[in-house]
């Protein structure tokens, strides 16, 4: 007797655990999505086309266009533009209807014509579009273009930037004008002090009365112009970038040989200095002139010839800064 209402007690718990994992276990019921469109509203340009999809179902859907002079819409959902304006495209799956509505817009460059600085950019758009754009430039030795449309000034000159979308160009005619000759000496003076770093030692700027007094440039001779010293006396490294007035380029020139030769002379006081002085360099490149004596100093070298060869090197690095930033 005992045993048998073990039996039935045991009996008993297995059902409850059966009907608990009946009520709480794991279900392979699938819950099927909704049919809906995958676009609720879409924009389209002129002559473009976008596809809406059905979605939640594998059921074929009819296609339909409220208004086909704005927009149609064939049998896998694609729209295309017809004209400006806005209208609705209904897919019906099953007897229900979905619909989607439809701006189309017209197609336009952002700038049909643009003027820019060398070295200096800017972004051109198709307004109303929404299709992938082809970017590309008649000459990008002028001005390049990116994928994204970024038109970049490389050296005066004109040039024009087509945008090609579904077989159609769109332009923008892009002239590109020489930078000023002090936006491009401050350009030039941010690189050499880049190229140089913390061996960059120049930290005073001469007035135009120090210009024509120490260095003999009159102000007569040039339109722009950077100059930097040390401020200390031991120092000799100088950097001094001119753009002279028209014809004044050979005047220009000699003021700053002459220069050198009179560093040289004064370099017999400090003796450690005239192997720089020496290698110092009066260079012309484009429409400037420069006096470049810069760079590390060398206090373990004793042959001349080696030291001459060591500070030429060093103003080397600032002559090829400078090409790189006038494109020479």
């Amino acid at each position: 007797m005992i045993k048998k209402k073990e039996n039935v007690k045991r009996l008993s718990i297995l059902l409850c655990l059966v009907m608990v994992l009946s009520v709480f276990g794991p279900t392979n019921q699938i819950v099927k999505a909704a049919t809906s469109l995958n676009k609720s509203s879409i924009k389209v340009a002129i002559g473009a086309k976008e596809q809406v999809k059905v979605t939640g179902t594998s059921k074929k859907a009819t296609w339909k266009s409220a208004n086909k002079s704005i927009a149609t819409v064939d049998e896998k959902g694609y729209v295309k533009g017809i004209k400006k304006g806005t209208t609705k495209v209904y897919a019906t799956v099953s007897g229900k209807k979905y619909t989607c509505t439809v701006k189309v817009e017209s197609v336009s460059m952002s700038s049909k014509s643009k003027t820019v600085s060398v070295g200096s950019s800017f972004t051109l758009k198709l307004n109303g579009n929404t299709q992938k754009v082809s970017w590309t430039s008649s000459n990008s030795k002028i001005a390049s273009v990116s994928s994204s449309g970024k038109v970049k000034g490389v050296v005066a000159g004109k040039t024009t930037i087509t945008a090609k979308v579904d077989n159609k160009k769109f332009t923008c005619a892009v002239t590109v004008k020489k930078k000023s000759a002090k936006s491009e000496l401050d350009d030039i003076l941010t690189a050499v002090k880049k190229a140089y770093g913390n061996d960059y030692k120049p930290q005073t700027s001469l007035s135009k009365d120090m210009l024509s007094e120490v260095v003999g440039l009159k102000s007569n001779l040039y339109d722009a112009v950077v100059a930097e010293v040390p401020m200390l006396s031991f120092n000799v490294d100088t950097f001094i970038a001119v753009h002279p007035v028209a014809g004044k380029k050979d005047e220009v020139e000699k003021a700053l040989v002459k220069y050198k030769k009179y560093l040289e002379e004064d370099a017999h006081q400090y003796p450690m200095n005239m192997p720089k002085v020496k290698a110092s360099k009066v260079v012309t490149v484009g429409d400037y002139v420069f006096f470049i004596m810069l760079g590390k100093s060398n206090d373990t070298e004793e042959n001349e010839g080696k030291l001459l060869s060591f500070y030429e090197k060093q103003n080397a690095i600032a002559i090829e800064a400078i090409k790189k930033v006038l494109n020479k």
